[in-house]
């Protein structure tokens, strides 16, 4: 906004703090039927070394909790964790409310489109204090929980949090 400003200062300027989300693919969301299968959780993205998959793995190896990714397949032996097939963006609102929560774990993520989508679902969001929708969405709201990035710790505890008030957090 400075920076429009400065070059010219006889325009109006239009601030929507939102992207384009298309409208058909939510045009059909019921906030209402949030059914989240206890214990679920999701990520959607690239598997790739900025998203962070390295933790996300580790935080559920040997977790009570379950995962599903959705964006790519991981080789993983533990029966909790599972890649599910490609997802039409038709049906991937009723999948995202099918969940607890979404995870995303990221070293680096300037936005993070998935977590507008996810909110749009009415289902909250857990992210590392890495990306960069965390700050306008997440925390003012209370719309979900940001974990300290790269803290196993932390991500083990928000789960558990989530877990406990996913409620709470769909509410908001």
């Amino acid at each position: 906004k400075d920076l429009i400003l400065k070059i010219n200062k006889n325009k109006k300027i239009f601030i929507a703090n939102g992207v384009g989300i298309p409208n058909i693919f939510y045009a059909n969301i019921n906030k209402q039927d949030y059914t989240p299968q206890n214990g679920y959780f999701l990520y959607i993205g690239r598997i790739s070394k900025e998203k962070n998959i390295d933790l996300l793995l580790e935080c559920f190896r040997d977790s009570k909790f379950h995962l599903n990714i959705i964006g790519g397949k991981i080789d993983t032996k533990c029966s909790n964790i599972k890649c599910l097939d490609y997802i039409d963006n038709q049906n991937l609102p009723n999948i995202i409310q099918n969940h607890i929560a979404l995870i995303l774990p990221s070293i680096s993520e300037t936005w993070g489109l998935v977590v507008d989508e996810t909110l749009l679902c009415g289902v909250g969001v857990i992210t590392s204090s890495n990306v960069g929708s965390g700050s306008e969405l997440i925390k003012p709201y209370k719309s979900g929980i940001i974990f300290e990035n790269n803290n196993l710790a932390k991500l083990k505890l928000a789960l558990e949090t989530m877990n406990e008030n996913y409620l709470y957090f769909h509410q908001n």
